[in-house]
This record gives structure tokens, C-alpha cells and sequence, in this order.
């Protein structure tokens, strides 16, 4: 990829290092997420800090995997309930004839008929949208491998209905013919999926190109 890009990011957001062990990383992140909680040793703070240490693994391990550019993360904050997110860049590459930034993400295995055009600034992206939704009793089955089950003791009703989220963005990247750079954000399950994406949306709005 020869052109470097910029995204600015709210100070609660992380920037995971994908060259150090994705284990060690992602105790890292979860600590830095939680550090300036006035009550960050809580029994909820410290449950709430081990269940988003092990939901990052999975898209820590994922994003070194592919060769991704940058991987950041959200655990979210209490004052507005919106809940933990990801943003991750990486580089997909095609024909050299190739122009259509939303083929790029058909090739990803998203549905066409989820593609639209998202504007910002001085560029236009194709952007997918995917929505899923389960109960809590479910999440808590993906999300707290290995953690005590007490873990969302106090936080929702086990047949409260949560949603989680992606949202892929790609465009062409200048001067280098079938490449596309894609952002690719996820979030994690919340009863405020709108706003989640909503604050992805804002985030892609500052995206420029710096070289």
C-alpha cells in the first residue's frame, strides 16, 4: 500500500499491538480500558474488565492473522451505555482492473444487497451493514469461555435481547490499482446497536489520506 491514512479516535478508544502475544496484548487493553474507573477494583469493574479481556482475543488473534494494518478497541463507558467496539484496517487486494469498492466487499462474503454508499468529506466509501441478535444467556456463552458464569449477575435479564453489529467500509486506495483499503468494525452485544454504528460512522468521517 503506498498511501498512509489517518483516523482520530476518542481518548477512550485503544490501539492494539498486534506484534506482541495476543494473550498478554489483550490483558493489556482490557486494564487500560477500566484504569480510570474511581471504582475500577469493584467486584462489577473487575468482572466487566475479565469479560472484555476475553472477547478481544478472538479478533486480536483474527487481525494478526490477516496481516491487519491497525486493530483499536472501545470497552465502551457507563455514562452513555454504549458498549464495547472494534475498528480494524487492513488491505484487500484484486485485478488490477478492478474500480468498485463494493465487489471488494462482495469478495469478503458480504450480501450484495447489504452494500450501500456512505459519503464523507472528499470520498466515498461502499459500506455493509450486518445485524444479528441473541439473548443474554447466549452472549454469555460466546463471550465468558473460561470466565465464572456470576460474571452478568446484576447487569441484564438473562431474556433480555441483545445485538451485535459489523460495519465494513472500503475504498479504493490512490495510486495502487486493485487494492482497496477496508475498515472493518464490529460491536459486541448491546441494546444500543444504532448508536454503536452511529459512533463508528463518526470516526470513519475523519478518515483522510496523509501520504
Amino acid at each position: 500500500m503506498r498511501s498512509a491514512f489517518s483516523l482520530t479516535f476518542p481518548a477512550s478508544w485503544q490501539r492494539a499491538d498486534l506484534r506482541r502475544d495476543s494473550t498478554i496484548e489483550c490483558e493489556r487493553l482490557s486494564r487500560a480500558a477500566f484504569e480510570g474507573l474511581p471504582d475500577r477494583d469493584s467486584r462489577e469493574v473487575v468482572l466487566a474488565r475479565r469479560r472484555f479481556q476475553v472477547a478481544l482475543l478472538r479478533p486480536v488473534t483474527r487481525a494478526r492473522a490477516i496481516g491487519a494494518l491497525d486493530l483499536y478497541f472501545s470497552a465502551g463507558t457507563r455514562r452513555t451505555g454504549i458498549g464495547p467496539m472494534s475498528l480494524m484496517s487492513f488491505v484487500a487486494s484484486a485485478d488490477k482492473q478492478e474500480r468498485e469498492s463494493a465487489k471488494t466487499l462482495v469478495r469478503l462474503g458480504l450480501q450484495s444487497m447489504s452494500i450501500s454508499v456512505f459519503e464523507t468529506r472528499d470520498m466515498t466509501w461502499s459500506r455493509s451493514i450486518q445485524r444479528t441478535s441473541k439473548t443474554v444467556d447466549e452472549w454469555s456463552a460466546v463471550l465468558l469461555e473460561g470466565v465464572a458464569r456470576d460474571a452478568t449477575a446484576g447487569t441484564a435479564e438473562s431474556s433480555d435481547i441483545l445485538s451485535q453489529g459489523s460495519v465494513h467500509y472500503a475504498t479504493g486506495i490512490p495510486a495502487s490499482p486493485g487494492e482497496f483499503l477496508v475498515l472493518s468494525g464490529s460491536t459486541l452485544g448491546t441494546s444500543l446497536l444504532g448508536a454503536q454504528i452511529a459512533h463508528l460512522d463518526s470516526i470513519v468521517r475523519t478518515f483522510a489520506w496523509t501520504g
